[in-house]
């Protein structure tokens, strides 16, 4: 039995003692009860997290998957499966394992899977992204315990803040698959539009509070925030009106509105037309035509997220278009008024037709993928997922398709010289940042763990 569990049946019984003495919630306690039920989009964060792309992803794998350690809501980290955080020796990060972890099939979390599963990550990660950075660490495992030797000149806390990430799940043997994890919760069953997590008594930070999450499957931003406000989910990152009048909002990160130009338009002879796209969105303010609250900013990235606030610079003498084309993800009512707004906003620099175009499936991997769109930008959304500035420079360059900082400069947070060239060139094209607020039902207590990612093996439902 887990620490807290044994604390959590004392009090039980102490309580059972004493005349009159209602649930555990009357002392204060969180009771262990509830289920609460989440939106996906899929399940790819169950089966392999080492591949995880997009939010849903990450919060799927940190529900079902445990880490050597995880972000403590601060900026920091705590320990999960590691003992203590490491001790330091040479150039060497070395963890002791908590004692009894096991996965979800009672076997007993190694060394060696943890060697294995990182190892793999570096493989299967997005190899220019996250994966490339788990490539530069050296994994060992050293008496029983895991030897992590990040490149010379590497930061702790980086390479600390990389191994809490979602990616960075232990497997046993290494190897993908929903009955290989030793997360908080275990799949308990799969079904047409809903798939059931069951708390797992033996994960190594105790058994989560709540007795199961039920991952429900949502089609579009639109489902989800219908889906919200009648009731049917618990937590939404899908902000609305309506939805407001039903939850209440947890600061849960950042989230950017980005134009993705066209292959002729993304190199640097063309740097002055993405700074005037830029300057011109920004002194617009085009926050009133989203759900989320806009943030102050005129940067590549929100305040405080990434390695410079430094603002875009308007050009000398804004270019001219013939004709403008943006588009949009056809399902996405939201990314269709922001793309009328940012069309109107631009007018002045075409001579000819400007319009919106939607897109089927337009992403943002879709947008840097296609050699020859008949569009001159597209309008993405991205929720941001890094935790550490150097790690948002590295994110940002992957999501627009520009060369990115080394791993090594990422792992040092030395990435200032690549994003002081990246603003000034303007490489990227913000359109608007905003706060990205967790929806949250009456009831339900939650936290972030990190951006995008709700704790919910440290959450509870009130009774």
């Amino acid at each position: 039995m887990s620490r807290r569990a044994l604390r959590a049946s004392l009090a039980a019984a102490l309580l059972a003692l004493l005349p009159g003495a209602r649930p555990a919630e009357a002392a204060g306690r969180k009771p262990y009860h509830g289920v609460v039920t989440v939106p996906v989009g899929d399940l790819l964060g169950a089966t392999d997290p080492h591949a995880a792309r997009g939010p849903d992803d990450r919060v799927v794998a940190s529900l079902v998957h445990a880490r050597l350690v995880v972000p403590d809501g601060a900026g920091g980290v705590r320990p999960e499966l590691a003992a203590e955080l490491p001790t330091v020796t040479g150039r060497g990060l070395v963890f002791t394992l908590v004692d009894g972890a096991t996965f979800h099939d009672g076997s007993p979390v190694r060394a060696a899977d943890v060697v294995l599963s990182l190892r793999r990550a570096g493989q299967a990660a997005d190899k220019a992204g996250v994966g490339a950075l788990f490539a530069a660490l050296g994994v060992d495992e050293s008496d029983g315990r895991v030897v992590v030797t990040p490149p010379r000149g590497a930061s702790t806390a980086e390479v600390l803040a990389l191994l809490a990430r979602p990616e960075a799940a232990i497997l046993e043997g290494g190897r993908p698959g929903t009955d290989r994890g030793a997360g908080p919760f275990r799949p308990a069953g799969d079904g047409a539009r809903a798939y059931r997590l069951d708390a797992f008594a033996g994960a190594a930070r105790g058994r989560p509070f709540l007795d199961a999450v039920q991952l429900k499957r949502v089609a579009d931003t639109e489902a989800e925030r219908t889906a919200f406000a009648f009731g049917e989910l618990d937590l939404s990152d899908e902000d609305s009106t309506r939805g407001r009048r039903v939850g209440r909002p947890v600061a849960s990160g950042r989230v950017t509105w980005l134009a993705i130009p066209n292959p002729r338009f993304s190199g640097d002879g063309a740097s002055d037309l993405r700074r005037a796209v830029a300057v011109l969105a920004a002194r617009a303010r085009l926050g009133r035509f989203v759900e989320a609250r806009p943030l102050d900013g005129d940067g590549l990235w929100p305040r405080g997220v990434g390695p410079s606030d430094d603002a875009i610079t308007p050009p000398t003498a804004p270019p001219a278009l013939p004709a403008l084309t943006i588009a949009y993800r056809a399902d996405d009512r939201e990314l269709g008024d922001l793309a009328r707004a940012l069309r109107d906003t631009l007018r002045p620099m075409v001579s000819g037709t400007a319009r919106v175009v939607a897109v089927p499936g337009l992403d943002a991997a879709a947008a840097r993928g296609a050699p020859r769109p008949d569009w001159d930008f597209a309008l993405v959304r991205h929720v941001w997922a890094a935790t550490t500035p150097a790690q948002a420079a590295l994110e940002l360059a992957l999501t627009v398709g520009i060369a990115p900082p080394d791993a090594a400069s990422v792992l040092a947070g030395d990435v200032r010289r690549w994003a002081d060239l990246a603003v000034k060139r303007a490489r990227a094209i913000p359109i608007l940042h905003c706060d990205a607020p967790l929806l949250v039902r009456p009831g339900v207590n939650v936290a972030p763990e990190a951006p995008g990612v709700p704790d919910l093996a440290d959450g509870w439902r009130s009774r």
